[in-house]
């Protein structure tokens, strides 16, 4: 089989995978995976990486350069959001600055927490971590004396909630 025979089938059974995965990893609609892929694909190709032969190679290159893209795309929603300064500096909200903008982000961040709390309600495990869950993961476990694996596992259960909450707060974007 040519190369790029092979390659071209390779990429056939990667595709579905790599859309479905980037669609439940990055909450990401089908468009939008559709699109990141295909872009880490053409990166894959441009930048001549040599992914090997096998299907697990290709998921993992192109997972890491899905990633990267994803990545990028969320740091340019959030330098929308926050705003630089006339002089290139990101405002501070620890500094005196403006107190009603200070008080107007702790005012969000605790409505933020409190629509995080009722959408975790009976869950104590997930109430914990978001409670504590700012610390070391066997510290969390400790405190809520669960094992350091449940303390993984609500966090990563925790993303859904965390997203979903984002999005009710942007007004649904």
């Amino acid at each position: 089989m040519a190369e790029a025979e092979r390659d071209e089938e390779l990429w056939a059974q990667a595709y579905p995978r790599l859309v479905g995965w980037t669609i439940k990893r990055h909450r990401a609609s089908l468009e939008d995976a559709e699109e990141v892929v295909q872009e880490a694909i053409t990166q894959l190709y441009e930048a001549e990486t040599d992914i090997g032969s096998d299907l697990r190679g290709a998921l993992d290159a192109a997972g890491s350069r899905i990633n990267g893209i994803m990545r990028n795309r969320w740091t340019k929603k959030i330098d929308k959001i926050i705003k630089p300064t006339s002089d290139g500096t990101l405002p501070d909200s620890r500094s005196g600055g403006d107190p009603e903008t200070h008080i107007g982000r702790k005012q969000w961040a605790s409505h933020a927490i409190t629509l995080l709390l009722e959408r975790v309600q009976g869950d104590a495990t997930l109430e914990g971590v978001v409670m504590n869950g700012d610390g070391k993961p066997r510290d969390v476990a400790a405190e809520l004396g669960v094992d350091v694996a449940a303390v993984y596992n609500a966090r990563r259960r925790l993303k859904a909630h965390v997203a979903a909450v984002r999005d009710e707060l942007e007004g649904g974007e």
